[in-house]
């Protein structure tokens, strides 16, 4: 079953046993109401439970306070600091499953990425035109080290046209993604690697 509210999206990608055009939100509650409730199985309590597991996992990680700083603290203080109504560019990497697990999204905030093309360094310019078209909302971009050295000049940009943008840097010195992907390929690792940047600095 697929339902967009695009009918273009409609069996591009997969057939679909059943194509439905309509808001998936209002598709979903409609299907609720006309769909036979049916008794919690086994499978269903586990799963259940595994995801309240889940979520104490992820929120034991976020507030922990011992040790060295890792990215789920930063997450954590990103998600105590960000409005209702926050918007976020997240760039393309790793950032984008840590920013799936560890970001608290309200229905009323909104966040993009490129999904389609996975386009690295898309996060600053990203978050430059959220800034350019929502001048009255809280404006972040979040991006790995690697995305952002790509479009650190839009930082000059941001200044230029005094655009209050939050930039947030995840570091790891490497090309993450790209690194996982030549793992797999057990034929070693090439220009994955890269010094370390004090973006703290360049800002």
């Amino acid at each position: 079953m697929q339902i967009d509210i695009d009918p273009a999206k409609l069996g591009k990608r997969h057939k679909a046993d059943v194509a439905l055009l309509a808001d998936a939100k209002a598709a979903l509650a409609a299907l609720l109401d006309v769909l036979p409730e049916r008794a919690e199985t086994g499978w269903y309590k586990a799963n259940a439970q595994n995801v309240v597991n889940w979520r104490a996992y992820l929120n034991k990680l976020e507030t922990k306070t011992e040790g060295d700083l890792q990215l789920y603290q930063v997450y954590n203080q990103i998600n105590r600091v960000k409005t209702d109504d926050a918007i976020f560019s997240l760039d393309v990497g790793d950032v984008n499953q840590t920013s799936n697990r560890h970001l608290h999204l309200a229905d009323t905030n909104r966040h993009f990425t490129s999904n389609l093309f996975a386009t690295m360094g898309a996060g600053i310019p990203g978050a430059i035109a959220a800034r350019l078209n929502n001048a009255d909302k809280q404006v972040w971009s979040l991006s790995g080290d690697g995305g952002a050295a790509m479009v650190m000049q839009d930082l000059v940009t941001q200044v230029q046209y005094k655009l209050p943008v939050i930039n947030v840097v995840f570091s790891n010195n490497q090309f993450g993604f790209i690194k996982d992907e030549q793992e797999d390929t057990n034929k070693g690792y090439i220009g994955v690697e890269f010094n370390d940047i004090d973006f703290s600095k360049v800002a």
